[in-house]
């Protein structure tokens, strides 16, 4: 297995995040890729779910810093990353601030032109500390 530099792959997508740019944002999933969020969507599966899912989500949030601590490891022409997010901003909604905070896995395939898309990118909040 290969170490995958993660900044090269994350750079780009935490950009998009940052910038509300849906459009770039999809680019980075395959067409048949599945992702599992944190919204009111459990699952989308295909780039017109998912676009529906994030334009939804840009609209109801402002993204101030988006921050990804992750590892991954690649296996021929699949990469696997794991790792927590921090994500700070605004929701539009309520003009609340947010900090919000969630672990993440996804699994990346290599295309035939060598760049990577996610295939699947499951996301998941921390677990509620027990009461003390």
């Amino acid at each position: 297995m290969a170490t995958v530099e993660s900044s090269e792959l994350n750079a780009p997508f935490v950009q998009a995040m940052i910038d509300g740019d849906v459009d770039t944002f999809v680019s980075f999933y395959q067409d048949d890729a599945i992702t599992y969020g944190l919204g009111p969507t459990p699952m989308s599966i295909g780039k017109a779910a998912i676009r529906e899912e994030m334009a939804a989500m840009f609209q109801a949030i402002k993204c101030d810093t988006f921050e990804w601590d992750d590892s991954g490891e690649i296996v021929g022409d699949t990469a696997y990353h794991w790792g927590t997010w921090h994500l700070t901003g605004t929701n539009l909604i309520t003009n609340e601030k947010l900090d919000m905070r969630a672990r993440t896995l996804d699994v990346r395939k290599r295309q035939p032109d060598g760049s990577w898309k996610i295939a699947i990118d499951h996301a998941s909040v921390f677990p509620t500390p027990p009461p003390s």
